[in-house]
């Protein structure tokens, strides 16, 4: 187990920095999410992705939501838990393509990862469409 976080320490490392998102509320398209998720007609976020031609990050959301009414999980958390896990495998294709394609080892690609993970812009991905676009 110890050789294993050796190894992977970025990986502890976003799951930390991602814990702080099950905390900031989603506000930049949370209220169009947030009726349609409560009201269970999700017509209007339909229309919007429909109208954008985004059809895959349709299917996302009714996987969402499909979780949403057989678990009985707040929506918010949903959309954060999915957040955290698209920048833990975000951050896991940097660290392999610095290993693969630039040839670095494991240290590095993990501090390749860190380095990424760690752009400030990330705490954009608070709201849903955004880690949408990520994943």
């Amino acid at each position: 187990m110890q050789e294993f976080i050796k190894k992977n320490y970025f990986i502890f490392f976003v799951l930390f920095s991602g814990i702080p998102l099950f905390f900031l509320p989603n506000v930049w398209d949370g209220v169009t999410f947030n009726y349609g998720f409560i009201t269970e007609n999700l017509s209007g976020i339909e229309n919007w992705y429909k109208e954008s031609s985004s059809h895959f990050q349709l299917v996302l959301i009714y996987l969402i939501f499909f979780l949403k009414k057989i678990t009985s999980i707040p929506s918010e958390f949903l959309f954060d838990f999915f957040t955290v896990i698209t920048l833990i495998l975000f951050s896991f294709e940097i660290k392999k393509f610095s290993i693969i394609v630039f040839k670095l080892d494991n240290k590095w690609g993990n501090l390749c990862a860190i380095f990424a993970i760690t752009c400030p812009l990330w705490d954009s991905l608070i709201a849903i469409n955004l880690g949408l676009y990520l994943f």
